[in-house]
């Protein structure tokens, strides 16, 4: 779960929409009681967004990483970024390992966690 930056909404995965264990989508809900709406990715996991809430970094792969460590296959994830005034999507690490949990801080930069090195640590982009 994760809140948008400059709107009172909250962010949420679901597979609502899925009987995959893998593949969930990404929702928002105001504070009113208002119906959810998927945002405009296909798969979701763990995100979160800019300040200026123009774009989110997030996971496609939903799940939690715990069992996955040292994983290099077809299913490691990477930290993909939306940008929502042009309805684009960019791969940001492209690195086989895993690359997960995005933050993204008050200075613009992406933080984020990775096994690259043998070990899960923090790393900035």
């Amino acid at each position: 779960m994760a809140w948008e930056n400059t709107k009172p909404l909250v962010v949420f995965r679901s597979r609502m929409k899925s009987f995959n264990d893998f593949i969930g989508q990404l929702f928002t809900v105001g504070l009113d009681a208002e119906l959810p709406q998927q945002l405009p990715v296909p798969r979701g996991g763990f995100v979160s967004f800019s300040p200026d809430d123009s774009k989110m970094a997030f996971n496609r792969v939903f799940r939690e990483f715990r069992t996955w460590k040292h994983y290099r296959g077809g299913m490691a994830d990477d930290i993909w970024i939306y940008d929502f005034k042009n309805g684009t999507t960019e791969n940001l690490t492209n690195n086989p390992a895993q690359d997960i949990c995005p933050m993204w801080g008050p200075d613009n930069r992406i933080y984020f966690t990775s096994d690259r090195d043998g070990r899960m640590n923090l790393f900035r982009y």
